[in-house]
């Protein structure tokens, strides 16, 4: 059973507010085990896996696309997240959130972390539905180096949230934003995490 380290604790809580808060925002009415785990305390909350919280994130974002595509205004996610400048300026604090996360010290230490901020907001401008202008590698090429794991995605997920929210983002695009990584994760964790099921 794969769990987060001591370290991980305080990440897995925010992260577990972040599916409820979308539970309760698209009026999800499957998945109700992790609904009744999220009116426990925190502690009980805490003995949800990794697997369990991947599998709660993919079935929500996969069962609410419908209903989050008819939400969407008219206006597009980039004109919704405020256009390149203010993409990049969200990207610039993920890029921060990043490189004082315990869980990446890893690796971010030697980021060339401008070079990082403008590859992801090229990536972030096109999939929000700007310019179609990014160039760089495919998911996979981008990410295999880097060796993440499930519980790396979540504490990467625990920042891009935190990120826009420090940026004034509502919670309907940050919902959108983590579903849109959602939909990326199995090209960007080590093979031996792709696959999530129900744990017995």
């Amino acid at each position: 059973m794969i769990r987060f380290s001591t370290k991980n604790r305080s990440t897995k809580i925010q992260f577990l507010a972040l599916l409820w808060s979308m539970m309760f925002l698209l009026g999800l009415s499957a998945n109700a085990s992790l609904a009744d785990e999220g009116k426990k305390d925190k502690k009980a909350a805490s003995s949800l896996t990794v697997n369990e919280q991947i599998l709660g994130l993919e079935t929500m974002c996969s069962a609410n696309a419908k209903a989050m595509a008819e939400a969407k205004p008219q206006k597009s996610l980039y004109e919704r997240l405020g256009g390149e400048e203010k993409i990049r300026a969200i990207i610039a604090e993920i890029v921060r959130l990043h490189a004082v996360n315990e869980d990446f010290e890893r690796f971010m230490g030697d980021v060339d972390q401008e070079k990082l901020i403008d590859g992801v907001t090229d990536f972030l401008v096109q999939g929000a539905g700007g310019p179609a202008r990014y160039t760089g590698r495919d998911m996979v090429k981008a990410h295999a180096h880097l060796k993440l794991t499930n519980a790396d995605f979540l504490s990467a997920g625990v920042d891009v949230m935190q990120a826009m929210k420090n940026k004034g983002c509502q919670q309907t695009e940050i919902n959108e934003v983590i579903c849109m990584l959602v939909s990326l994760r199995d090209q960007v964790v080590i093979d031996a995490d792709k696959v999530v099921a129900k744990e017995e």
